[in-house]
């Protein structure tokens, strides 16, 4: 599907959007499962990179908020999938945006070093790559938790939720 819209239009069609979500919410411990799910959050990104009924289908499917849960923990093949996964989802599709980056934000609260360090780095990713929607990326995030980032968060943590208050204010 990588680079060709009718496969991907193909591949939804037939319904697999909705068995690879599946994989990505799987809560099994069987051996190969992280393996498993490294490949399914690539397919996300493939199956929606560059094609907007498919972003909105993972979407509708349930896969970002497991996409992101990947970002925070996975393998380190299944992070970097599910940060290009999570970045060809919410570019130009700004109800994608704001899921991802209210999930992201409370990463950035609760997760590991790790996992505020992948969030932070998409975070800014999103805001970069859509320029035209970056007040929804801004206000989409909890401002409790944004609050919360400027007293304990990173540095990168800290520079994001400053932004988003400050574009939060103007409203």
């Amino acid at each position: 599907c990588r680079d060709n819209h009718e496969n991907q239009t193909s591949a939804a069609e037939c319904g697999c959007i909705a068995s690879i979500v599946e994989q990505l919410k799987s809560n099994s411990t069987s051996a190969g499962v992280d393996e498993v799910k490294a490949e399914a959050v690539g397919a996300i990104w493939v199956i929606s990179d560059k094609h907007p009924d498919n972003k909105t289908a993972v979407a509708r499917a349930g896969g970002i908020q497991p996409t992101v849960s990947i970002l925070a923990g996975g393998t380190p093949r299944a992070q970097e999938h599910a940060a290009y996964a999570l970045s060809a989802l919410g570019f130009d599709n700004v109800e994608n945006q704001k899921q991802i980056t209210s999930l992201l934000v409370s990463l950035l609260s609760t997760g590991s070093n790790e996992a505020k360090q992948n969030s932070t780095s998409l975070l800014l990713r999103l805001v970069e790559e859509n320029p035209e929607s970056q007040q929804d990326i801004a206000t989409a995030g909890p401002m409790a938790d944004l609050i919360g980032l400027l007293k304990e968060g990173s540095d990168g943590a800290k520079r994001f939720a400053l932004w988003s208050l400050s574009l939060s204010i103007n409203e």
